[in-house]
């Protein structure tokens, strides 16, 4: 298979015919026929675990069989097609057989499945990625990915700060506050990543801040419409959206999807969930085509509880290819300790922005 050379992301629809037109050879080995019933709502799932709009489908017939294709734009991880299989037995299938072709920067899998309450029925998918720079299994020894994740950042100085890190940071700044505006500049200015942090309602009232999105304000799209327009000054570059507290918030899908909504037609497309805890607002913000992140370790505490934390961190790197770090913007002492730890692995891990790291 050589490589593809197309360049845009539109062309996919164009060429969905030519780049994953099912394989003759591939079909007849495997025979069975896949009944179309279903197929659209696993391409949906499937095509959701990347954002954006990165990805087209095709579900047509060829002779007697019927083949989803999906089209995609990004890495095929370890942790990618773990969850395109369980995506497959959560539809109630069962993989037959999986194959792949993977080059430099494209990969194309093949997978072909039974529904277990109708045997032979069989259903074929075809998933090709272009443009990645993680393909399982082949790339998967790539140097892990650290993504470091600054919220409630209070002040330039505190950003100064920060910036002695000197790698890619991510960082979450609260809006309506008093120097946020010429905050979010500088953020901009010193090429970092510029995120918004939500105050969300929490079951135990904690957060008791004016900026606080409730889950009654969410159903009004009015209300919401105005905050967003109170909080995010124009002709600035927002990434993204973390959530910050958020315990009830985050229970609520029709708040959640309110709040994406206005995100999406601000043209905001990632979102980070910070909860530890049980939280809708992971999987709704992908199921709307929205990059979704969860942190996985927070650094904070005593020093050897960070370097506890930071062990099991870079556990999860190794193992996963990716790990998100939390940190809040006025700890010290976490500052100073990720300056040691970033000294000490800048060489054996990459340290990237939260919204150019996989899904994790």
């Amino acid at each position: 298979m050589k490589q593809s050379k197309f360049i845009k992301p539109v062309i996919v629809v164009a060429l969905l015919a030519l780049i994953i037109a099912p394989s003759r050879n591939f079909l007849q080995a495997n025979g069975g026929v896949l009944q179309k019933k279903g197929a659209e709502r696993i391409s949906e799932l499937v095509q959701g675990l990347w954002s954006d709009k990165k990805c087209a489908e095709n579900i047509s017939k060829y002779t007697e069989y019927t083949v989803v294709s999906i089209a995609c734009v990004g890495d095929y991880t370890a942790m990618t097609r773990k969850r395109v299989l369980d995506i497959f037995f959560k539809s109630g299938l069962t993989l037959i057989k999986e194959s792949y072709q993977v080059e430099k920067k494209s990969g194309l899998y093949l997978y072909k499945l039974e529904d277990k309450t109708d045997p032979y029925n069989y259903q074929f998918y075809k998933i090709y990625v272009r443009n990645a720079r993680i393909l399982w299994p082949v790339h998967e020894r790539l140097q892990p990915q650290i993504g470091i994740f600054v919220q409630n950042l209070s002040g330039i100085s505190s950003l100064l700060r920060w910036q002695t890190l000197g790698v890619p940071v991510s960082y979450g700044v609260l809006p309506q506050k008093g120097d946020s505006t010429e905050l979010f500049k500088k953020i901009i200015e010193y090429g970092q990543e510029l995120w918004i942090t939500l105050i969300l309602e929490s079951e135990d009232g904690l957060e008791n801040d004016y900026r606080t999105i409730t889950v009654d304000d969410a159903k009004d799209p009015d209300k919401l419409s105005l905050y967003f327009d109170n909080a995010i000054p124009k002709n600035v570059s927002i990434t993204g959206v973390s959530s910050y507290h958020g315990s009830l918030f985050m229970k609520d899908i029709f708040s959640l999807r309110n709040l994406f909504s206005q995100l999406r037609k601000r043209g905001i497309h990632h979102f980070l969930d910070t909860q530890s805890g049980d939280s809708g607002g992971y999987d709704t913000a992908r199921i709307m085509s929205m990059k979704s992140f969860r942190t996985n370790v927070y650094i904070q505490g005593t020093k050897s509880e960070m370097e506890e934390t930071w062990d099991r961190a870079i556990r999860m790197a190794k193992t996963g290819g990716t790990v998100i770090v939390l940190a809040e913007g006025d700890n010290e002492e976490a500052l100073a300790f990720l300056k040691t730890m970033v000294e000490k692995h800048n060489s054996m891990y990459e340290f990237s922005f939260v919204s150019e790291l996989p899904y994790n």
